[in-house]
């Protein structure tokens, strides 16, 4: 789990009333005391990623239905979204979220991770720096998915 979702985490350090439920340490430790409410899925860590993953988290998934489910990537390639080690099951995620929100570096598009995690058919909503190429943008307004443009003054550091 990289940068990218850690990033999201900081930007939601500030919000009352709201729950997380993560698997990740990089959120955890950006919302260790603040007035977020977070509920950590269980499993076995896994310290080269910094998460938790196991069967258990598996099931732990099933158990809560969110509003908004935000995720990230290694890669995106065609109609693929690509990871590079073990992720929560996409699918799973969204029978279980109103919404799920993809997190992006535009260096994201056109690039492969070595497992495919799930497709742009599950996904609501892109968030994208403003350097994505036009091509990935049409792409994406013809799946008729959402497009949020973030701008970033520290481009170089999101992974």
């Amino acid at each position: 789990i990289g940068s990218t979702i850690r990033e999201m985490a900081f930007y939601l350090k500030n919000k009352k009333e709201l729950t997380v439920i993560t698997n990740s340490i990089l959120v955890i430790n950006e919302l260790i005391n603040t007035d977020v409410k977070v509920i950590v899925l269980g499993g076995v860590l896994n310290n080269n990623e910094e998460m938790i993953y196991s069967y258990s988290t598996e099931q732990m998934l099933e158990q809560y239905y969110v509003d908004k489910a935000f995720f990230s990537c290694g890669g995106i390639f065609q109609n693929n979204i690509t990871d590079y080690g073990e992720t929560l099951d996409r699918y799973k995620l969204a029978q279980h979220s109103k919404k799920m929100i993809l997190l992006a570096d535009s260096r994201k598009f056109g690039r492969t991770a070595k497992i495919k995690s799930c497709s742009f058919d599950i996904v609501d909503t892109v968030v994208v720096d403003t350097e994505i190429n036009s091509q990935y943008l049409d792409y994406l307004q013809h799946q008729k998915i959402n497009i949020l443009l973030a701008s970033t003054d520290e481009q170089e550091n999101i992974t």
